[in-house]
This record gives C-alpha cells, sequence and structure tokens, in this order.
C-alpha cells in the first residue's frame, strides 16, 4: 500500500480519535488535570512521576491552549506509531489495520491515554526484540516509562521467545497465569511502589475487584486455537513465532486477570500484537482459503468491537469537539 494511503487511513483514525469530546470514561479526569500537566513543573515531577504527557501537553499549548489540544496530541502520537508499525511489520497490512480497530485497541486509547502512550512507544521499538538489542531496547522501556511506569513490565517481553513455544512452556505460562488469580494482594503491593496508595485502598477499588468479560480471554486465545489447528505452523517466519509468543503473553493476562479490570490493564502492552500475528497465520497457499479464513476472522472480530462499543456507553455516544 503506498505510503500516501497509509498517512490517509492513519489521519483519519487520528481526527475521529484525536476530536472526540467526553468520549471514554478518563476523558473528564484528562481535562480537569490539563492545568496541572501543562503548569508543573518537570522537575517536581521527576522521571518516575511520568513526565511525558507533561511534555507534550506543554507542545500542545503552544498551538492551543486548550484540553482538546492535549487529547489530540496524544491521539496524533499514538496511532501514528502504531499504524506505522503495522505497515512496517505485517505481511497483510490491510488486514492488520481492520484488526486494529476490531479488537478494540483503537477505541481503547479513548481511555488510559498515557499508558497508551507508553504502548505506542514500546510497540514501535519491538523490533529491538526480534533482533535482540537489549540496550537500544532497554532505552525504548525508558521512554515508554515517562509516560506510564507500568511500562517497566515490558522489560520481560525481551525474555519472550523467538521459536516455538513448545509445550512444557506453554503450559508452564498457563499455570502461572492460573496461579497469579490468587496473588492479587502481592500484584497490589508491587502496583502501590509506584502509586500514591495503599494495597488495601487498591484492593477495594471498585475498579480493582470488577470482572472481566471470560469472552475476552476467548478472542484473546482465538488466534493460539487457529495456529494449532489449521496454520501452518512449521512455515511460520521467527517475526511471527516471536508475535505469537507475545498473544500467548496477551491470553495469559486475561486468565490473570479475570478478577480484576485494573491488572487486565497490562494487557494494552499486548493486544497490539493481535492484528500482526493473523496474518502471519492466514500462510495458506490457497488464495481463496487465505480469504475465505480472513474474512471469517474479521467477523468474529467484528461482532466483538460491536459488543464493546455496546458495553462502553462512554464510547458509544460519541461526540466531537464541536459538539461541546
Amino acid at each position: 500500500m503506498p505510503r500516501l494511503a497509509v498517512g490517509f487511513i492513519a489521519l483519519l483514525l487520528i481526527l475521529v480519535a484525536g476530536l472526540r469530546w467526553r468520549t471514554g470514561t478518563d476523558y473528564v479526569q484528562y481535562a480537569l488535570d490539563y492545568p496541572r500537566y501543562r503548569d508543573q513543573s518537570l522537575s517536581d515531577v521527576g522521571l518516575l512521576g511520568e513526565p511525558g504527557l507533561n511534555v507534550l501537553v506543554r507542545i500542545a499549548a503552544y498551538v492551543r491552549d486548550d484540553p482538546a489540544s492535549m487529547f489530540f496530541t496524544a491521539s496524533a502520537v499514538t496511532i501514528s506509531l502504531i499504524v506505522w508499525t503495522y505497515y512496517k511489520n505485517s505481511p497483510m497490512f490491510g488486514t492488520s489495520l481492520a484488526l486494529y480497530v476490531l479488537v478494540g485497541a483503537w477505541h481503547s486509547s479513548f481511555n488510559g491515554i498515557r499508558q497508551w502512550l507508553a504502548c505506542a512507544v514500546l510497540f514501535a521499538g519491538h523490533r529491538l526484540i526480534v533482533e535482540r538489542r537489549l540496550g537500544p531496547y532497554l532505552a525504548v522501556v525508558g521512554v515508554a516509562t515517562l509516560f506510564h511506569v507500568s511500562a517497566l513490565v515490558a522489560v520481560g517481553f525481551y525474555f519472550v521467545p523467538r521459536t516455538r513455544l513448545g509445550l512444557a512452556r506453554f503450559l508452564a505460562v498457563g499455570a502461572a497465569s492460573v496461579l497469579a488469580l490468587t496473588l492479587y494482594e502481592a500484584l497490589a503491593d508491587a502496583i502501590v511502589i509506584f502509586r500514591d496508595s495503599s494495597t488495601e485502598t487498591l484492593l477495594q477499588n471498585a475498579y480493582f475487584q470488577e470482572r472481566i468479560n471470560p469472552l475476552r480471554v476467548a478472542l484473546a486465545a482465538g488466534p493460539l486455537v487457529f495456529y494449532l489447528l489449521i496454520s501452518k505452523q512449521r512455515t511460520m517466519a521467527v517475526e511471527g513465532h516471536f508475535y505469537l509468543n507475545m498473544v500467548v503473553v496477551h491470553t495469559a493476562i486475561y486468565v490473570a486477570a479475570l478478577n480484576s479490570a485494573y491488572i487486565a490493564r497490562f494487557a494494552i502492552f499486548t493486544v497490539v500484537y493481535l492484528p500482526v500475528l493473523i496474518p502471519y497465520l492466514l500462510t495458506m497457499e490457497d488464495r481463496r482459503a487465505r480469504a475465505l479464513w480472513a474474512g471469517l476472522l474479521l467477523l468474529v472480530y467484528a461482532v466483538f468491537w460491536v459488543f464493546e462499543l455496546r458495553s462502553d456507553p462512554s464510547v458509544a455516544s460519541y461526540k466531537s469537539y464541536w459538539d461541546r
């Protein structure tokens, strides 16, 4: 696909996301915090205080001193990095772009703005994992952490294998994710190290206690089932195995987070790998079979996307900047 077309598609997604008004659960809180992001001294914030958004807000304020400029700038950075990464790494860019929307990653960035900025930075630098360049990758993690400290978990992504996971490793990952269901207090202890809160307060938070829909786990695991039953496993490229293993991690996070929507937010860092994995699974030589399976997978995720929008009225009731 020509770069001009890629740029046009990215611009369209950016405009819809960036020009939203009161769309997204976190919108109002971010709008209220805008003066703080704009005016707070970076020396007061500190590196672990996540100053990345402060910097973006100050840049945006030069163009227009309005919270809307913050949302537009954050969307522009997040979406352009993710779309460009798909363009550079997916063997079927059009399919990946459609899945980027349908798996919920695009509209999910309407919430958790700082975490999605961190995700976009990490995803843009993920080739450093495939190429086994530890130093530069740690630098990318460092930049992502400036937006959200939870990006530190991505250090572990460097150790995700680039080969077939194997039954033993797969079972070990599954067992660890199930075990995590019983370790929420320990996870809360780790989280509050970087948060101005206590373990007891976090554990009692309604969002921390909110269960996630098991359908999310099923749809996360869908490509893994497709890989085992239909895809040509032995012909997959090194990159394909890496993306497959990242989706195994993604599914494991959702299993571990079945009883906590808060924990499920760590899946923000892995859901972006779904749209680039699926094209690697569609390696059939028969063009008709490839088109059929691609169509079926897109249909399944389209149904999921509609369900997601209906279950999130803050996004479904979209309003634009001019509606305010």
